[in-house]
């Protein structure tokens, strides 16, 4: 049988992800992307669903496309009442 899974996906129409974000974007505080500004941004959002995707058995995937930035987020669907 195969697995259900949530999925979220939000992509932008930005310059897209920088190799350093790509590779590290799930890392704490990482900011030193040229692509995002840099006041008021602490480098805790990826983080987050990192956190997120790890403490529920799902994966995260950073990717650029042609029109910009995309992030996706899977994690797997449990039946509570089993």
């Amino acid at each position: 049988m195969e697995e259900k899974q949530v999925k979220l996906s939000v992509e932008d129409t930005g310059p897209g992800f920088s190799a350093a974000a790509l590779a590290k974007g799930g890392q704490p505080f990482f900011t030193s992307d040229a692509s995002r500004p840099q006041e008021g941004h602490l480098g805790m959002g990826l983080f987050g669903a990192a956190q997120t995707e790890k403490q529920h058995g799902g994966s995260l995937h950073l990717s650029n496309t042609s029109q910009g930035a995309k992030v996706e987020l899977n994690l797997p669907v449990t039946n509570m009442r089993e």
